[in-house]
C-alpha cells in the first residue's frame, strides 16, 4: 500500500540551483536580521550576509583557484560565517562536504579522502584536527582556510582567514550557471552518513533534492516569518524563513536567555536538551511569551517529555523524522496533535510517499501493522557517493528508499518509528556506526571478536556498549598470571577500564564506550557470519533490568 501525504503538492522547479530559490530577489536588498550571534549579540541582515557570500566567491576562484564542482570541507563548531561559507560554495558552483567538528584527524582523514576534498575551511579551534588530517592525505597548507576568530589561539604561523583571502582578491569571479541536468544530478552537499549498515559514507544530495525540501518544508509550515534558534551550522537553509540565532556554544542558561531575549518563536531542538529544561528549575527564571513550539528531531522522544514540557512552559513539542539520505525531512507532527499523539513522527509532508514492507517477504504490510518504512519522494538523496553497492541496496529500482526503521502506520493516518533494522546507535542525535568501533576493537591485541550495540539511555537515548571475546592467552593469563605463555605481551591489560580508554583515544567523544565492555564467550551470528545484535541487544536489556530490581525504591 502506499500512502501518500495529506497535504497539497509543492511546487518544485527543476531549473533553478539552490542559491537562487533560497535568497530572493526581496533579499538582497534587505536589511532583515538574518544571524544574531547569541553569545556577542551580533547581527548581519540578508544584505550583508548576501555581500559576504558574494565576496568568498569572488575569493574562492581568484585567490584560491577554485573550480566549479569542487569538493569544499567544512570543519567548524557553530559560528556565524558557516551559513556564509556554505552557501558561497554552493553558489559557486561547488560541493559542500561539513564535518563533525568533533572528529578527530583520522575520523576527518577518512572523509576528506573518500568525498576528494579540494579545500578545508575550519575554525580555529579545530585547526590542529584539519592540519593532520590534510597532511595526511596530501592537502596542501594553502588550501586550509580560517574561519575569522579571534577568541581563539591556535599554535604555529599565522594562517589566511576569510577575510585575508577576500582583501587578498582582485578579480570578479565568472559568472556561474546551473544547466537543469546540474541541478538534478550535481551534489550541493555531501555529508556523511552510517546509513542502514557499516562506515559513514557521502550521501549526494542535488540541489533539486535541497530545494525540494525546503519548499516542502515551507508549504508545510505555510509561515515564512520566524525567529529561529537551532543547528544552524548545519547549513540547513533555516535562513529563508527568519532570523537564525546561532549558538557558538551550547550552555543551558545562555540557551534560555537567549530565547527571552530574542523573542524566539520557535525553537530547534534535541531530546537531551528538552530533557534538561523540563529538569532544571532555573528555568522558572525565565519568560518565553514569544516561543510557540520546539521541533525535535534526531532521537526518539518520551510521551512524558512533551507532556512535561507543556505543563511547565505551556510550550508544544512537534515532533519530526527525516534522515541525511532524505534532505532530511519526511515527517512532521502538526501542533494540534502534538498533546495527544506525543509518540508520533505525525503526517508525511508535501510531495512524500511512504510504504510499509515486511522485511522477511518484501510485500506491503497491512493497515496498523509494523513493517520498514520506506520513503519515495523528490528530497530523496542521489545516492551515496562512489559506492553503487550500497546505493543499490538502499534505493530500488522504483526510488524507494529503504530506511531501516520500523514503522506503524495508526487509523489516523499518522507514523510512528517503532524499531529499527538499521545497525546505527543514535547518540543525543549523533550517529554511531556499530562496526567502526568494531574495527577500532579489533586492533586491541587482546581482543578475539567483538559486538557493539546500543544502549538504551534516559539522557543520551542510546550510548554504545561493547561485547567483547577475549583471545586465549589473555583469558590464561587472568586466570594464572605466572603462567609464561609465548603469546603473552606484558604490558597490555585485559581489563574494561584498559579497552575503554583504548577506544576512547581513537575515536571522537560521541562514540565513547559509555555503555561500557561486557566480556563473553562468543558472539552470536548467523550461518552467514552475520552479527546476531538482536539477541545481544535482548541480552543487555535483561541485564539493565536485573539492575534496576536491585536499586533502592
Amino acid at each position: 500500500m502506499i500512502y501518500d501525504s495529506k497535504y497539497s503538492a509543492a511546487a518544485i522547479p527543476e531549473n533553478l540551483d539552490v542559491h537562487t530559490v533560497v535568497f530572493g530577489r526581496e533579499l538582497r536588498a534587505s536589511n532583515k536580521t538574518a544571524l544574531v550571534d547569541a553569545l556577542t549579540g551580533t547581527r548581519v541582515s540578508y544584505r550583508q550576509m548576501l555581500a559576504d557570500i558574494d565576496a568568498l566567491v569572488d575569493a574562492l576562484y581568484g585567490t584560491l583557484r577554485f573550480k566549479k564542482w569542487d569538493v569544499v570541507a567544512v570543519l567548524s563548531p557553530n559560528h556565524m560565517q558557516y551559513p556564509i561559507v556554505v552557501h558561497a560554495i554552493i553558489k559557486a558552483g561547488g560541493t559542500v562536504s561539513p564535518a563533525n567538528p568533533t572528529y578527530n584527524h583520522s575520523e576527518f582523514a577518512f572523509q576528506l579522502e573518500d568525498s576528494g576534498a579540494k579545500f578545508i575551511f575550519v575554525h580555529p579551534a579545530v585547526l590542529s584536527v584539519a592540519l593532520a588530517a590534510a597532511k595526511q592525505v596530501g592537502i596542501p597548507e594553502s588550501r586550509i582556510i580560517l574561519f575569522n576568530d579571534s577568541s581563539v589561539s591556535y599554535p604555529g604561523p599565522a594562517r589566511r582567514t576569510i577575510s585575508q583571502i577576500s582583501s587578498e582578491n582582485t578579480k570578479a569571479a565568472p559568472t556561474v550557471t546551473f544547466s537543469r541536468k546540474d541541478v538534478m544530478t550535481k551534489p550541493a552537499y555531501l555529508c556523511y552518513s552510517s546509513g542502514t549498515t557499516g562506515l559513514p559514507k557521502g550521501v549526494e544530495t542535488t540541489h533539486y533534492n535541497i530545494i525540494s525540501n525546503v519548499l516542502q518544508f515551507e508549504a508545510y509550515q505555510k509561515n515564512r516569518r520566524e525567529v529561529y534558534s537551532g543547528d544552524v551550522f548545519t547549513g540547513h537553509l533555516r535562513d529563508d524563513f527568519g532570523t537564525s540565532l546561532v549558538f557558538p556554544k551550547y550552555e543551558l542558561e545562555l540557551f534560555l536567555k537567549s530565547l527571552q531575549k530574542y523573542q524566539v518563536t520557535v525553537s530547534h531542538i534535541v531530546p537531551p536538551i528538552l530533557l534538561q529544561i523540563a529538569k532544571s528549575p532555573i528555568v522558572n527564571q525565565y519568560k518565553f511569551p514569544k516561543l510557540r513550539a520546539f521541533m525535535s528531531g534526531a532521537a526518539p522522544l518520551a510521551p512524558e517529555l512533551c507532556h512535561a514540557i507543556y505543563d511547565k512552559l505551556g510550550v508544544f513539542v512537534h515532533q519530526g523524522f527525516g534522515l541525511t539520505e532524505t534532505s532530511p525531512i519526511t515527517h512532521m507532527l502538526p501542533q494540534s496533535l502534538c498533546l495527544k499523539f506525543p509518540s508520533s513522527i505525525g503526517h508525511l509532508i508535501p510531495n512524500v510517499q511512504a510504504r510499509l514492507v515486511s522485511p522477511e517477504t518484501g510485500l506491503d504490510v497491512a493497515p496498523t501493522k509494523e513493517g520498514e518504512l520506506w520513503i519515495r519522494g523528490p528530497n530523496v538523496m542521489k545516492g551515496y557517493h562512489n559506492n553503487p553497492k550500497a546505493t543499490a541496496e538502499s534505493i530500488d529500482q522504483d526510488g524507494w528508499f529503504h530506511t531501516g526503521d520500523i514503522a506503524i502506520v495508526d487509523e489516523n493516518g499518522l507514523f510512528y518509528i517503532v524499531d529499527r533494522l538499521k545497525e546505527l546507535i543514535k547518540y543525543k542525535g549523533f550517529q554511531v556506526a556499530p562496526a567502526e568501533l568494531e574495527a577500532y576493537l579489533l586492533e586491541h591485541p587482546a581482543i578475539a571478536d567483538v559486538a557493539v550495540i546500543g544502549r538504551a539511555d534516559e539522557v543520551g537515548g542510546e550510548i554504545p556498549r561493547a561485547f567483547v571475546v577475549l583471545k586465549v592467552w589473555c583469558v590464561l593469563s587472568m586466570i594464572l598470571p605466572k603462567l609464561k605463555l609465548q603469546q603473552r605481551q606484558p604490558n597490555v591489560k585485559c581489563t574494561e577500564g584498559e579497552i575503554i580508554q583504548f577506544i576512547d583515544a581513537k575515536v571522537s567523544p560521541h562514540k565513547k564506550l559509555r555503555g561500557g565492555v561486557e566480556f563473553v564467550n562468543e558472539i552470536p551470528k548467523s550461518a552467514s557470519g552475520k552479527i546476531l545484535r538482536r539477541i545481544l541487544r535482548e541480552k543487555d536489556a535483561e541485564t539493565v533490568k536485573k539492575l534496576k530490581a536491585k536499586l533502592p525504591c
